[in-house]
């Protein structure tokens, strides 16, 4: 092996690159919500809504992305179990969310959790409108795993991965509702939840995460929308007293926040 030559200098550490402003571009490790533009009817002062979908199935493989009732004797999924491998409760519950009423209004932030399998996190930009068929679905899906990110016409970042689970995206400290369908959770109703969350949102000093958000819900992508194994919920609650589905859910919880917000603003303008 050549030794390095003394009379030759050492070779500078590369710089880091510059964007076309002529600033240095920000890092990749540091988490920063994607940017997105706000509605004219949407108020700056009005706290958005942050669901994770956790447990999501979310597979490549060399044909695409796998879904267990299509090809469920691929080598993929041999050693996995069918119902992990679930993309289309995915698409049924971005469908569901961003069809809402909040979902116009760009008040949704939604991460779509894969650390228990690959040990990554998809960020969905809020201005994000969901393919109406499950192929199409399935082919953004699988440009996403393959690429890392997939932006619009215009440029802008539609979905992106994450590193790692969804720890920065939760303040330290912060409450963490889980949806489930679990016999030991209380029955509450959506409306109840989001009167909660509006009167007592995320406070925004709490270190880390992301500000400005009225409540954090996590809501299992699995058949039985159990939360088994996800450490960071600090409270369980039940939509209905019969089993609901994941994407019932999150339609449930968008409209609890839709009708709060319309009570609250009747009550106020009544008093005045």
């Amino acid at each position: 092996m050549p030794r390095p030559d003394p009379a030759r200098p050492a070779r500078r550490p590369a710089k880091r690159p510059r964007s076309a402003g002529g600033r240095p571009e920000a890092r990749s490790d540091v988490y920063r919500p994607l940017r997105h533009a706000e509605p004219a009817a949407a108020a700056s002062s009005e706290r958005a809504v942050v669901v994770i979908l956790e447990k999501a199935g979310l597979l490549l493989g060399r044909e695409g992305v796998v879904d267990a009732y299509d090809r469920a004797a691929t080598t993929e999924i041999a050693n996995a179990s069918l119902r992990d491998v679930r993309p289309d409760i995915v698409h049924q519950c971005l469908l569901a969310l961003f069809d809402s009423e909040l979902g116009a209004q760009r008040r949704l932030r939604v991460y779509i959790s894969l650390f228990a399998r690959s040990g990554r996190t998809v960020e969905v930009s809020p201005a994000l409108r969901p393919p109406r068929t499950f192929r199409r679905f399935k082919g953004l899906v699988a440009a996403l795993l393959r690429d890392g990110e997939v932006r619009a016409a215009d440029g802008a970042v539609l979905m992106r991965v994450l590193p790692g689970s969804v720890a920065p995206v939760v303040p330290y400290g912060a409450p963490v509702i889980g949806l489930t369908n679990a016999a030991a959770a209380p029955v509450r109703t959506a409306t109840q939840l989001a009167r909660e969350s509006l009167a007592a949102p995320v406070d925004d000093t709490l270190q880390g995460g992301v500000k400005n958000v009225a409540g954090f819900f996590c809501i299992s992508c699995t058949d039985e929308a159990d939360l088994d194994g996800v450490d960071y919920v600090t409270q369980q609650a039940c939509l209905s007293a019969y089993p609901t589905t994941a994407h019932v859910m999150c339609a449930r919880i968008c409209e609890g926040f839709t009708r709060a917000a319309r009570a609250t603003a009747a009550a106020a303008g009544s008093g005045e």
